[in-house]
């Protein structure tokens, strides 16, 4: 048998294969090359949205937890109370004065949070479109490290009165408190030159906030049922170091944008006193707001910010009340509601992480995915106020997984008829308005669901239901403005 070297052509095929694995590698170069830079581009774009979803996560526990705390020591405080007086009440009147008590201290609550945070976030928003962009993101999260410590404390006595708690509030909020971290967020997310993806970027962050929404409902009742409230609160205070360190390190503290005026402005406000910084500031917000804009952008930015707060004022008047909605009608735990809430964020999440960036690819407009959100979110609440039965009720998520779609579609349109130097301060509004808006949803829906519990506990959400008829009728109205403005131009 001849060798094979013996064979006539095969040095010739030898050859030509080695000149083919040559090209191959060639051509394999490039391509794992591209895959390093993609790789790289995609680690350069991951900046704030790790920390957002951490911190989204954390909150969202919290909410559970802190509500579940408040429940416990109510029932204490109004035991401890009877037991002094010798009082002989049923025990329906008891949950009743627990419920009460419960409800109107997260209304305290809620009032020291969001009260003095208006105006640091406001002045924070302002701030951001100049130089201190970094600056603005990091200092709400020293606030919640102090507020952290006294959470742990109150915790671990918790024999201690029930308003200590309000002390984390008040701390929170001096440092701008969840506003300012909010209108921080997307800000950041929407500050980029490339002004039609930031549909895109900003669903992205909706997204994020989702999914940390979504482990922290879904952990809150695992956590609750392993460790003690001061423990869980402890956890949350290591988290919270971890986003300031991440953020310290990750976030730039470059502003690339940054109009003539808002430099000028910056140079003059620095020879003013702190009294007049602070007006300065506000004023720049108002300016934002009420000056001249070509192509009735005014008219634009009022109308959805109309729609934007009764929306917002709805939903989050839903969400105050829900843990005890569900605790009163169907007798849901911590952990069933962590459930359902988790289920409910992870859907909205996936759905605007992935359907609304490719409807608006396919030219469906931010006002008419808008308009989607606040249909599927009506339906929704009148399912939910109507439910008997607890497994009735988790049909509304189907419903309420566009309830994203509300949120995402204002946030975009009122982004784009600013510009980019006057990101920072429209989301700074749209956080003030969010937190004056929250504080009246707590303040009326808080004091509201106590009376309708003699009659009948549902009509808080049938009322919601209905109502979401007022922010799609200004919906409507927005987006026949801008409609106008591409016929006429």
């Amino acid at each position: 048998m001849p060798n094979r070297t013996d064979v006539p052509g095969l040095p010739m095929c030898s050859a030509g294969a080695s000149a083919l694995r040559g090209k191959r590698n060639e051509m394999a170069a490039p391509r794992q090359l591209g895959c390093a830079k993609i790789t790289t581009n995609i680690f350069r774009g991951i900046t704030i949205e790790p920390a957002a979803s951490l911190y989204m996560f954390t909150s969202f526990v919290h909410i559970s937890v802190f509500q579940a705390l408040l429940y416990e020591k109510a029932t204490l405080i109004v035991n401890k109370s009877l037991a002094d007086s010798s009082a002989n009440i049923s025990h329906t009147d008891m949950l009743l004065q627990v419920q009460t008590l419960a409800n109107h201290t997260y209304l305290l609550s809620t009032l020291c949070l969001l009260l003095p945070s208006l105006f640091i976030a406001g002045i924070c928003g302002s701030l951001s479109d100049l130089k201190y962009k970094k600056r603005t993101l990091v200092l709400p999260f020293f606030g919640l490290l102090l507020a952290d410590i006294n959470y742990v404390v109150q915790a671990y006595f918790i024999e201690f009165s029930i308003y200590l708690l309000l002390i984390s509030d008040l701390v929170f909020a001096t440092f701008g408190g969840f506003t300012a971290i909010l209108s921080g967020i997307f800000s950041y997310s929407a500050r980029h030159d490339n002004r039609e993806k930031n549909s895109c970027r900003i669903a992205v962050m909706e997204a994020c906030i989702g999914f940390g929404g979504t482990l922290g409902f879904v952990l809150a009742g695992i956590l609750h049922r392993s460790l003690s409230y001061w423990q869980i609160f402890a956890l949350n205070l290591v988290l919270h170091v971890l986003i300031l360190v991440y953020m310290l390190i990750r976030i730039s503290s470059k502003t690339l944008y940054v109009d003539a005026s808002s430099a000028n402005g910056a140079v003059d406000s620095q020879k003013l006193s702190l009294h007049q910084q602070v007006w300065f500031h506000l004023k720049q917000l108002k300016h934002t707001l009420v000056r001249e804009r070509p192509a009735d952008g005014r008219k634009c930015i009022t109308s959805g910010l109309v729609a934007f707060c009764f929306s917002y004022y709805l939903s989050n008047g839903a969400q105050h009340i829900m843990f005890f909605y569900f605790k009163h009608r169907y007798g849901w735990t911590i952990t069933e509601y962590g459930f359902f809430r988790g289920v409910y964020y992870a859907v909205s999440s996936m759905i605007v992480l992935i359907a609304y960036p490719l409807l608006r690819r396919r030219g469906v407009s931010d006002l008419m995915l808008a308009t989607w959100g606040i249909v599927a979110r009506s339906i929704g609440c009148l399912v939910l106020g109507l439910a008997p039965t607890g497994s009735l009720a988790c049909i509304t998520l189907l419903f309420f997984s566009l309830n994203r779609f509300n949120a995402t579609g204002l946030r975009c349109t009122l982004s784009a008829e600013v510009s980019l130097a006057e990101q920072g301060k429209i989301f700074a509004i749209l956080a003030m308005l969010e937190s004056l808006i929250g504080l009246l949803a707590s303040l009326s829906f808080n004091s509201l669901f106590p009376l309708t519990l003699s009659f009948y506990s549902g009509f808080s959400y049938v009322l919601i239901g209905a109502l979401f008829s007022v922010p799609f009728t200004f919906i409507l109205l927005t987006m026949r403005t801008i409609r106008r403005r591409h016929r006429h131009s």
